[in-house]
C-alpha cells in the first residue's frame, strides 16, 4: 500500500510538474512610486467619414506596450475632433499609457512619446 501511495504522489506531481502555469498571471502587479512611473502617448487616426464599410478601431495601448515587455498601470483616452466631410477620419484620439522610467525607451522604439494626459496635474 505504501509503494502505491508513493507512486500515486509521484504521479501527481510529475502531471503538475509538467503543466505550463504564467506563474506571473497569479502575481499582482504592486504599482511603483510615482518618481518611478512616467505618460507616454500614442495619436492613433482611422477610418474614412462617409464610408460605411470603414470600420477603425484603435489598438488596445495596454496590450501593444505590454507585447514589448512593458507593463502599464493605467491608461487614458483624449479624444480629438474631426472633421465631418467625406473623406476625413472617423476617429482621432491620443492614447496615454503609466508606464516605468526605465521602459520608457521601449515604448519610444513603439512609437510613444513622454507626455502627460491633460486632465491631470
Amino acid at each position: 500500500m505504501r509503494i502505491y501511495s508513493s507512486l500515486v504522489l509521484m504521479s501527481l506531481f510529475l502531471s503538475l510538474a509538467g503543466c505550463e502555469w504564467a506563474i506571473d498571471s497569479f502575481l499582482p502587479i504592486v504599482k511603483p512610486p510615482a518618481d518611478q512611473l512616467t505618460w507616454v502617448a500614442h495619436f492613433y487616426s482611422g477610418g474614412i467619414q462617409c464610408d460605411s464599410s470603414s470600420h477603425y478601431v484603435p489598438p488596445d495601448v495596454a496590450v501593444v506596450l505590454a507585447q514589448a515587455g512593458v507593463i502599464v498601470f493605467e491608461t487614458t483616452v483624449e479624444p480629438y475632433a474631426v472633421c465631418a466631410a467625406c473623406g476625413c477620419p472617423s476617429y482621432a484620439a491620443m492614447h496615454h499609457a503609466l508606464i516605468k522610467k526605465v521602459d520608457l525607451s521601449k515604448a519610444e522604439r513603439l512609437g510613444f512619446q513622454e507626455r502627460r494626459p491633460p486632465q491631470l496635474p
